[in-house]
């Protein structure tokens, strides 16, 4: 908790591959017209290519090496290699993400290492502890009994989407629990086994990797079945073709933000540009189009906002050592 502070702020980032680099772009921006942003958060919060932002920023990586990360040439190296006949396998290897992530973190860096707190879902498809899957959420809090995971295995963990990605450790993307992981942020900003903060004094800025105004615009859906909730044949850009698999996915983030909203009020702002097309996680050709977009992005009311809230007082922080 922030000692001697008015609030405990929190930034957290979406999955969404290499969309990322909107998120990465726009906190660059943003971390120049305010640049406490960084040291004044307490807890960084990401899931999937998100976890690697918020990984990044509480090890001390500058937010200018973040978005390096997500250049065109690093992007390609990560997707330029499809693997043929992948309906039977994973789609990439992760060994070019890991060669980068490598780049990034030492390979003895743990989280218990990092010098602010985060918070990384994942999804354990086998504990040991409980005999069935089980979400996961890596952190550091001095309650966690993952600490002492490295912090390369984490972020892999956290990104290894299915049919994309080879799951890594027995843990597949956080995407599948916490695509938007904006509500298990605040539940460990105020629970005993994170922060222990308390509620009215919680502030959050949540970036997003960009969102489609999607609907179906069919008057009669109730006589859909498998294959039409499976694959829509509607045209139009705002249809989406794997109707189901959409609504689980972009719902579940838009329901994250509502309930993120009514329990921080004016105390939590969304960061996410509307997009003209659907852009596919592995679709690297389409990052130049990315960064032009995250430049041209209207960032006053992050700007306000986070002047506002984290440009006090420096706050008190001290990491707590933890021994396992």
């Amino acid at each position: 908790m922030a000692h001697g502070n008015k609030y405990y702020r929190i930034l957290s980032f979406d999955g969404g591959g290499v969309r990322g680099v909107l998120s990465a772009f726009l906190l660059l921006r943003l971390a120049k017209e305010c640049p406490e942003i960084i040291e004044n958060t307490d807890l960084f919060v990401g899931t999937s290519v998100g976890s690697f932002i918020a990984l990044a920023l509480a090890s001390g990586v500058s937010p200018e090496e973040v978005v390096e990360l997500f250049s065109y040439k690093n992007t390609k190296k990560i997707f330029g290699n499809p693997k043929p006949y992948y309906f039977c396998k994973p789609k990439y290897s992760n060994q070019p993400l890991k060669k980068l992530l490598k780049q990034l973190f030492p390979e003895s860096l743990r989280l218990r290492d990092l010098k602010k707190h985060v918070v990384i879902p994942s999804f354990q498809l086998y504990s040991n502890k409980t005999e069935t899957w089980e979400p996961t959420f890596f952190n550091n809090f001095p309650s966690s009994d993952n600490a002492h995971m490295p912090v390369i295995d984490v972020a892999l963990a956290s990104s290894a989407a299915p049919i994309y990605f080879p799951s890594h450790l027995n843990y597949i993307d956080g995407g599948v629990i916490a695509n938007n992981p904006d509500t298990a942020a605040i539940g460990y900003a105020v629970g005993i086994q994170g922060a222990n903060a308390k509620l009215d004094k919680v502030v959050h800025m949540s970036f997003g990797t960009g969102w489609n105004p999607l609907r179906i615009k069919r008057r009669n859906p109730v006589r859909w079945g498998l294959i039409q909730w499976m694959y829509s044949f509607l045209p139009g850009h705002s249809n989406p073709k794997l109707p189901l698999f959409s609504i689980l996915t972009d719902g579940d983030v838009a329901a994250d933000m509502q309930v993120s909203s009514h329990l921080l009020n004016a105390r939590y702002l969304r960061v996410s540009p509307e997009l003209n097309e659907r852009i596919h996680l592995d679709d690297y050709k389409k990052v130049p189009l990315l960064i032009e977009m995250a430049k041209e992005f209207n960032l006053l009311p992050a700007s306000t906002f986070a002047h506002t809230y984290w440009n006090e007082e420096k706050m008190i922080y001290r990491p707590i050592s933890i021994k396992i």
